[in-house]
């Protein structure tokens, strides 16, 4: 540094103690070339410099980078273990946390399975003691209704057995005199056919036949055997013959 800052001074000496034309001349030939060489002389100088301090500048870097690396990681350990820790403590916290709650609830529930098991042992037995009152009362009015209703079954049926006495007995007096009038009437007829066929001289009489007649009747009341009776009217069965059929009735 020295040597170039005396080479600067000559210059400027050398410059300013010449006339002009040597001033000129000085200026530009002798000028250029010191201020060349001091400008490159400096440059090396700071080149070396800048190297010398980048070098520097890099080595305090990378230490300081390394025990700031080595201070995270001892950081980042210490960290680690007290959040490992505190993990630990919260999950045991949590843990026991959880084990008070959970005897809570078990221990509530408990005391509501009680409570409603009391309320429903309560309202069964509220329940049976309703049901078998109203099952006496129904039973009570089952036994009223059903004796009511005996009574009056039994009065129907002893008007109904009257009526049905006094229906029947009616009904036997006007059969009994129907069947009268009607077996007096038959005969009359009979014997009124019998004694125009006399008088006509006919060789035969008609003669209706009614409820509970049969062929061997007729013959014994007219005095003529049933075959003939058969065979003078063409019936094929003997033992059906129906009310309101006509039989002839042969002369002996």
């Amino acid at each position: 540094m020295k040597k170039k800052l005396l080479l600067l001074l000559v210059a400027l000496s050398l410059v300013a103690c010449g006339d002009k034309k040597s001033k000129e001349e000085t200026t530009t030939e002798t000028a250029p070339v010191v201020l060349e060489e001091a400008v490159k002389e400096e440059a090396s100088e700071m080149k070396e410099n800048v190297t010398e301090k980048a070098s520097e500048m890099k080595e305090n870097v990378t230490e300081e980078a390394s025990e700031m690396k080595e201070n995270v990681t001892e950081k980042a350990s210490e960290m680690k273990e007290n959040v490992t820790e505190e993990a630990s403590e919260m999950k045991e916290n949590v843990t026991e946390k959880a084990s008070e709650m959970k005897e809570n609830v078990t221990e509530e529930a408990s005391e509501m399975k009680e409570n409603v098991t009391e309320k429903a042992s309560e309202m069964k037995e509220n329940v049976t003691e309703e049901a078998s009152e109203m099952k006496e009362n129904v039973t009570e009015k089952a036994s009223e209704m059903k004796e009511n209703v005996t009574e009056e079954a039994s009065e129907m049926k002893e008007n109904v057995t009257e009526e049905a006495s006094e229906m029947k007995e009616n009904v036997t007096e006007e059969a009994s005199e129907m069947k009268e009038n009607v077996t007096e009437e038959a005969s009359e007829m009979d014997m009124k056919e019998i004694v125009e066929a006399d008088a006509m001289g006919e060789s035969s009489t008609t003669y209706i036949v009614k409820e509970g007649d049969s062929l061997s009747r007729i013959g014994l009341r007219y005095n003529v055997p049933w075959t003939k009776l058969v065979e003078e009217n063409g019936i094929e069965n003997p033992d059906h013959i129906y009310i309101g059929q006509k039989i002839k009735i042969p002369q002996n």
